[in-house]
Parts: structure tokens; C-alpha cells; sequence
């Protein structure tokens, strides 16, 4: 237990000794979309209902957007995917229109646990920012997981980012670590609380733009015009207690299971004054079938910080500072209801939220709606 405290301060201690930068361009790129990856549509509908704070909390291919070092949690193989959309109107500033269009999120992901030593992933996230416009991003991800201490994960995310709109594509480097503390367990209950911390983009990437019409900075000509990527640094808690009811049998005379799921993250930006907050999410699952989640995050806008310093005023985007989520899921464990064989366990979530969770609200949104599947094979 020392020896993983030591490492886990010095693996901190290393990663903010990391100089820091504040860049004004970070908040620019808030207008690309890059920043669905970061701050706005992410991966996985679990953690849209639980407002993100998922950095310790390791459930399927979607936390490693969160934390590659997740990944090393997984039993098995783990097969996730999802799929967003929100249509909403509002007034394109810089093409003199109105605009009534459609933002589509795609995520798909596969994860494999070879060994203790090498836990490994692949992912594709991709998001059309506007139909209208043909603003497109794509995320390629390779994860790589190790048990380094018993308990103990590190892992890292390569990341290739692809951006239509700036026409130019940037690699990136992701680091994390989740520490799974195991405190108390009896015949009826286990008691489990997950460190962890994330660092993504820690070699400070930046996507540049040389068009000249480029919807951006319009008034630039013959000028190449770089974007850094957000550098953001995550430190999450994830407390889970099980509860077996052995008085009561289901799914081949199994225990009744119930499971209480409480995490907390804090996230600061380490090139940008904004977008530094904290999020709580909850999830409640009844009889390893139905799960109920809620969170909510409050953050620092700094819109007004850094809008004069850009090229927008800030009026016609409402930056939120706080918000409350919510969403529900299904488990099918095919095994235990004597389907199959296999140990398999099919989930689909699903979570109808108001607006873009932690980002801006142009016009009047419809709201959206995601969508999620995940396939875990014991195998």
C-alpha cells in the first residue's frame, strides 16, 4: 500500500511540474470541433448522466475517453458503442443565416484484457459539428493498459485528431492511472473505492489552418493559423458498494445484486483559465438489470476572462457553470437468464438531456438524445 501511494504522487507531482500556458487560441477553437471531444458530446451515454465525472470509474470502452489507464479494470473482451444526435436551430453569425441543422456523434470501441501486464484497446469517435456546413472531427485511439502494482493500473491513449473544417490532423498523448482500493467485504456487501487521475494532450497539440476563407478568423489571409488542443488534468474518486441479497434467489438461484455507484472528479484546464470545475455522479443498479443515474458539475465559464481577447464577444454563446444530468440503463446478463453459455452481458443506456452537457447553447436546441450498446464477453 506504501509503495502505491508513493508512485501515485509522483506520478502527480511529475505531471504538474509540466510548465503552464495560457493560451487564448484554446478558447477560439471552442468554435471547431474539437471541443466535443473534451468539454461537450462524449463518448459514452453513462457518463453524459453522470456529468462526467468518470475519470476513476472503469464500466466499458467509454471510460478510457476518460482514463486510459480504465481499460485495465475490464474483464475479458468489451465491445461499446453509441450514437448521438441534437437538432436545433440558430443563426450562423458568420454566413448571415439561419441555420436548422443536425450534430451527430458516433463512438465505437473494442478492448481486450491479454494478460495482468497488457490490458489493450481501439476506438473511433467521430462528430459532424453541422450537416449544413460539413464540419466533421475524427478521433482515432489506441489504448495500452498495465497492472503494474497489484491493483495498480497505468495506461496511456495515442490519439490522432482529424479536423475537416481546419484541414489538418495532430497527434496526442493521454497518461492515467486508477488505483482500485478494495476496503471491506462480508458475505453480504463489498466496499471498493477507485484513485484515479488523467492528463490528457500532455504534449500540448496544436491543429492549424492556412485557408484564407476559413469561417474562423475570415478577415486572416496567407496566414497559418494554429489551435491548441485543450491540456487538461483529472483527478476522480469512485466509491461502489454491492449489496447480495441471499435471502432472495434470481438467475440460477444467484443473489439478488444491487449496486450504489457515487463518483466525484475535479478537472483544470493547464493551457486555459476556463473550463476548471467539479462533477458529481450517481448511479443505482437493481438487480444487476436497471440503473438509475444522476449527476451535476459546476465550472468556470471564463467567457468573460477571455472573450475580449478573441475574436467573439461572447453574445450569442451561453456558457453554462452548472448542470444537472440524468439517464437510465438496461443490463441483460444472457448467461444467468440461461440464454447462453458464454458469459455474456448485453447493455443498452440511454440518456435525454436539454443541451450540449458542459458547453454552449446556440439558438433554441431541441435537446438530444444518446444512445448507447455495450458487449462484454467473460471470455
Amino acid at each position: 500500500m506504501q509503495k502505491k501511494i508513493i508512485f501515485i504522487l509522483i506520478f502527480i507531482s511529475t505531471i504538474i511540474a509540466i510548465p503552464e500556458a495560457k493560451a487564448q487560441n484554446v478558447y477560439s477553437l471552442d468554435n471547431t470541433a474539437i471541443p466535443q471531444f473534451f468539454f461537450n458530446k462524449q463518448a459514452g451515454v453513462r457518463g453524459e448522466s453522470m456529468a462526467k465525472a468518470m475519470t476513476a470509474d472503469e464500466n466499458d470502452m467509454f471510460s478510457v475517453f476518460y482514463n486510459p489507464a480504465n481499460i485495465g479494470l475490464l474483464k475479458g473482451l468489451t465491445v461499446s458503442g453509441s450514437y448521438i444526435t441534437q437538432i436545433h436551430d440558430y443563426k450562423n453569425d458568420v454566413y448571415d443565416q439561419d441555420v436548422e441543422d443536425t450534430e451527430k456523434s458516433t463512438f465505437f470501441g473494442v478492448g481486450y484484457n491479454f494478460s495482468k501486464y497488457l490490458q489493450a484497446g481501439f476506438s473511433i469517435n467521430s462528430y459532424r459539428y453541422s450537416d449544413q456546413l460539413k464540419q466533421k472531427t475524427d478521433n482515432y485511439k489506441v489504448t495500452l493498459s498495465s497492472e503494474i502494482l497489484d491493483n495498480l493500473f497505468i495506461g496511456t491513449n495515442l490519439n490522432q485528431y482529424k479536423d475537416d473544417l481546419l484541414d489538418d490532423k495532430c497527434f496526442s498523448l493521454d497518461l492515467g492511472f486508477n488505483y482500485l482500493w478494495k476496503f471491506y467485504s462480508d458475505v453480504n456487501s463489498k466496499h471498493s473505492l477507485n484513485i484515479a487521475g488523467s492528463f490528457q494532450s500532455i504534449n500540448n497539440p496544436a491543429l492549424g489552418s492556412i485557408d484564407e476563407t476559413t469561417p474562423l478568423q475570415p478577415q486572416v489571409t496567407g496566414k497559418k493559423i494554429e489551435f491548441e488542443l485543450p491540456v487538461i488534468f483529472s483527478y476522480g474518486l469512485s466509491y461502489k458498494y454491492v449489496f447480495l441479497n441471499t435471502d432472495k434467489k434470481i438467475y440460477e438461484n444467484l443473489p439478488a445484486k444491487t449496486q450504489f455507484v457515487l463518483n466525484f472528479d475535479y478537472r483544470t484546464l493547464n493551457n486555459s483559465d476556463f473550463r476548471t470545475g467539479i462533477s458529481f455522479g450517481t448511479e443505482i443498479t437493481v438487480f444487476d438489470v436497471l440503473s438509475f443515474r444522476f449527476g451535476f458539475f459546476d465550472e468556470n465559464d471564463g467567457t468573460n476572462k477571455e472573450s475580449e481577447n478573441s475574436d467573439h464577444t461572447g453574445s450569442h454563446f451561453d456558457w453554462n457553470k452548472t448542470e444537472y444530468t440524468y439517464g437510465f440503463g438496461i443490463n441483460f446478463p444472457l448467461k444467468k437468464m440461461n440464454i447462453t453459455k458464454t458469459p455474456i452481458d448485453i447493455k443498452l443506456d440511454f440518456a435525454p438531456l436539454g443541451q450540449t452537457t458542459g458547453g454552449r447553447k446556440t439558438g433554441d436546441d431541441n435537446g438530444f438524445f444518446s444512445y448507447s450498446l455495450t458487449l462484454k464477453f467473460a471470455i
